[in-house]
């Protein structure tokens, strides 16, 4: 059978096939075949999962020879009208848990230090403070001198050192640049 002669045969019964008429042939054609079966160990999977989704979605009736036939879709029906069926009990755990969340109060510390911290704002209310209550002389040079750490003490004396060093560094270096430039009238600032 040649090329013409199949493409005659499929063209009838629905099939295509690429290509014209036109020309001598002589190219060569190729098939492509599609198989859409289901393997057979999955089959009655398949055919159970389907099956089911049918029943699920379709309204039957029997017809003239006895096989049954879908006939309509079937409406949406809720689970249930209750809507606390969609959702699941409280555990007793839950329940233990939340009656004795319930049975939480205040702590019993709570109401000594509460009563302390308002009696002592009260009391800040009544207070009369004035710049001469205080004296400064209690907190004075040998105060602080008791309480600073010796390692702080000495470090700090040897910055003050170095500062005052620095210091007297630049005030030399000022005055000769004065003498250079003729400030201050020459020798006298040398």
């Amino acid at each position: 059978m040649n090329i013409l002669d199949m493409k005659r045969k499929l063209l009838p019964m629905g099939g295509y096939m690429g290509g014209g008429d036109s020309g001598g042939g002589g190219g060569q054609q190729t098939s492509t075949s599609y198989n859409t079966n289901i393997p057979e160990y999955a089959r009655p999977y398949v055919e159970q999962m389907l099956g089911s989704a049918q029943e699920e979605l379709y309204n039957y009736t029997t017809d003239k020879n006895g096989k049954r036939v879908p006939t309509s879709l079937k409406g949406y029906t809720p689970f249930s009208d209750d809507p606390t069926a969609y959702f699941a009990e409280t555990s007793p755990m839950q329940k233990q848990s939340y009656q004795q969340a319930a049975g939480l109060g205040v702590a019993p510390q709570l109401a000594g230090a509460t009563g302390m911290a308002a009696e002592a704002g009260l009391r800040g209310l009544d207070a009369r403070y004035g710049p001469g209550q205080f004296s400064a002389g209690a907190f004075d040079q040998g105060a602080a001198q008791y309480y600073m750490d010796p390692y702080m003490r000495s470090v700090v004396d040897i910055q003050q050192q170095e500062a005052q060093r620095q210091a007297d560094i630049a005030g030399t270096q000022r005055g000769a640049q004065a003498v250079q430039a003729g400030a201050f009238g020459g020798s006298r600032q040398a």
